[in-house]
């Protein structure tokens, strides 16, 4: 019996769909399509509003850095997850905060390990507000992520890069201002990055590391490549880091300009 059917069945028998989803093992969101079916909505997941703010586009880029979904087949259920270090607790809350203000629910933070924390979202609508501004392959997402477009509002693109900063950035003090680094391994994702910051009126100049590396699940080293985007000057750096406003930057460096935080939109 298909799973349709197994759902219409009990649901005839009087359960409820967190006891259908319990007896057939599956998650709720995997029973509810055929559960609404029989019984109309019951809950509706609240669907993000896009306004291209600064905060909007640090989201995207905070998944781009650190993020990923994965698609649990079992259950029908859309997994994903954003990855801190434990000594990043304060940037943890703040982004689990961020998190659950736009997509207006509560999400967790959950500790994966001894070194490591999870920001946890479990919904395909907020798989599918990513791929409304990203293209990647779930299985290779650091080498095929890219922006489906970058002509976006200036605000967007500026939160886009904080949020890119803050996670697969890569800050250097000198005493006089930061140096701030990109890092991808997607070839496409670091020749928009350059694009984008151009727009913005920063210069910056692209480099390539090779290394071999073998991850815990390979039998023999990979080689792995590694796009830097490195900002020039002193005054790119500067014009970047006062326009970005990074938490990594801020909690780094005394000498960024004190402006207010921006409000979210």
């Amino acid at each position: 019996m298909d799973l349709q059917n197994q759902v219409t069945m009990l649901f005839r028998q009087g359960n409820s769909l967190t006891r259908i989803a319990k007896l057939l093992g599956k998650s709720k969101g995997g029973v509810y399509p055929y559960y609404l079916k029989l019984k109309g909505k019951t809950y509706r997941i609240p669907i993000p509003v896009t306004t291209y703010s600064v905060n909007e586009g640090e989201i995207v880029g905070i998944f781009a850095g650190d993020g990923w979904f994965t698609y649990y087949k079992p259950k029908g259920e859309y997994k994903g997850y954003i990855a801190f270090g434990k000594q990043n607790i304060h940037y943890a809350n703040y982004v689990t905060q961020l998190y659950s203000r736009f997509f207006r629910r509560n999400l967790q933070l959950i500790t994966d390990n001894d070194k490591t924390l999870k920001l946890r979202m479990t919904s395909k609508i907020t798989y599918d507000y990513f791929c409304k501004f990203l293209a990647f392959d779930r299985s290779t997402k650091a080498l095929t992520l890219q922006l489906k477009q970058i002509n976006l509002p200036r605000k967007f693109l500026i939160g886009f890069l904080k949020g890119l900063i803050d996670t697969d950035g890569s800050i250097t003090y000198r005493n006089t201002y930061p140096r701030i680094r990109f890092n991808t391994a997607s070839f496409v994702l670091a020749n928009q990055l350059q694009i984008i910051t151009s727009r913005l009126g920063v210069q910056t100049r692209m480099g390539v590391d090779r290394r071999w590396k073998q991850a815990p699940t390979q039998k023999s080293p990979k080689l792995s490549t590694c796009y830097r985007i490195d900002v020039k000057s002193k005054k790119d750096n500067l014009l970047l880091a006062n326009l970005v406003q990074s938490f990594k930057i801020k909690a780094g460096w005394p000498g960024l300009s004190q402006q207010p935080p921006m409000e979210y939109s």
